[in-house]
């Protein structure tokens, strides 16, 4: 998404001055703020929903294995002194196989996260710059450019409601 971002400033304010353009009063500019646009769509709302329930589900499952850890090593401390040293032996490795148990899923679990999240993030924003090329191209806009890469901008010419309005209405 940055790198996208990127090239387009990049190919905008490289043509605008080398061509020496000059810029009438009837060149239709728009602008979209991006974040905010991505995080209003009704997609990203229905993702950041499933995501907050996948965080949940992870982290209850993590919370029942630490209460297994937690409640092994109660159980060894107030039994060490009476245990074979064989047995307590064989308790600490199971203590210790525990905590990298959780330890493992714990990483996994917030990669699996992260990698949602990640997915998610792009998918909508990959739907939000084709609606916004739509919009562009449908409402006869000779430039759209994103809110974050502009110093100062007009707020008469933000298009960003209407093209979350676009995605929402193609999902």
């Amino acid at each position: 998404m940055n790198m996208l971002k990127r090239v387009l400033t990049g190919l905008v304010v490289g043509g605008l001055m080398s061509a020496n353009v000059a810029i009438s009063a009837d060149v239709k500019i728009g602008y979209v703020d991006v974040n905010s646009g991505i995080e209003n769509t009704q997609a990203y709302q229905k993702g950041k929903l499933a995501l907050d329930k996948l965080r949940t589900k992870l982290e209850k499952e993590l919370s029942a294995l630490r209460d297994q850890i937690v409640q092994g090593q109660n159980e060894f401390r107030s039994q060490q002194l009476t245990m074979s040293t064989e047995r307590r032996y064989q308790k600490e490795n199971e203590l210790k196989e525990l905590t990298k148990s959780f330890q493992r899923k714990s990483q996994d679990a917030e990669e699996e996260w992260q990698k949602s999240r990640s997915s998610l993030g792009e998918n909508v924003a990959a739907d939000f710059f084709k609606a916004a090329e739509q919009y562009g191209k449908d409402n006869q806009f000779d430039l759209v450019i994103p809110k974050s890469n502009t110093i100062y901008v007009n707020s008469a010419f933000d298009i960003t409601d209407e093209v979350v309005k676009l995605v929402d209405k193609k999902k």
